[in-house]
């Protein structure tokens, strides 16, 4: 959260919660028109991308998929650290 006030998440167009998409609140907090962006083929047209705001991330979305991640690391070397001997003689 310090983040958030030190201006990293661009606070000023997100709110703390989003009613959108998690990956895609632009500043007016409308969902983001992938489509907008592709070519004909599927493949991303770079000059639309210029054009386009970029998404935003909310501090939320951030916060939750930091934790995530710490969650799943650490739930792994937990085991490793704990169980080693056990996986070791393959019980």
């Amino acid at each position: 959260m310090l983040a958030r006030f030190l201006g990293q998440c661009h606070q000023a167009y997100t709110p703390l919660l989003s009613k959108s998409e998690p990956l895609g609140p632009q500043s007016t907090d409308i969902r983001f028109d992938v489509t907008s962006i592709l070519n004909a083929d599927l493949s991303l047209n770079e000059e639309a991308w210029q054009q386009a705001r970029p998404m935003l991330l909310t501090p939320y979305f951030a916060l939750s998929y930091a934790l995530s991640f710490a969650a799943l690391s650490s739930i792994l070397v937990h085991v490793y650290l704990w169980h080693w001997e056990e996986i070791k003689e393959g019980k």
